[in-house]
């Protein structure tokens, strides 16, 4: 059985976090998931600034609303597919880029950008690959 660790009520988030972090297990456990629940908190916040409830986000973007609340969630991280449906139910196109250790865009690789709706990840990919 998993164990859930609970923030006291008189005690921050963020300080809570800093102790926890102490744990190398928990530590390992947080950097893991980081990417996840960083995709969530973009969701999140892109949904909101458009204005939409979870539930129109998630009929516009061609999914259920739990299925949606999953991801917003950091509970599951979709395929890059699902992922710019999401994106593109709140404006947005995802593009996808390979960097270095450092963080710095591989040199002479071009962001692939990937659409939600008729035409999605494969023939993006198509487009891109043609143009370079």
């Amino acid at each position: 059985m998993r164990r859930v660790r609970k923030v006291p009520p008189s005690v921050s988030w963020r300080l809570w976090l800093e102790r926890e972090l102490v744990d190398p297990g928990f530590g390992a456990a947080y950097e893991r998931l980081a990417p996840e629940y960083e995709i969530a908190r973009q969701l999140i916040e892109l949904r909101r600034r458009r204005g939409l409830t979870q539930r129109e986000a998630a009929t516009s973007a061609g999914m259920s609303p739990p299925e949606l609340a999953k991801i917003e969630r950091g509970k599951v991280l979709p395929g890059l597919e699902k992922l710019a449906q999401v994106y593109g139910a709140a404006g947005y196109d995802l593009e996808v880029r390979p960097v270095t250790k450092s963080g710095r865009p591989a040199k002479g690789v071009r962001p692939v950008r990937i659409r939600s709706g008729p035409r999605l990840v494969e023939p993006v990919l198509r487009v891109a690959a043609k143009e370079g």
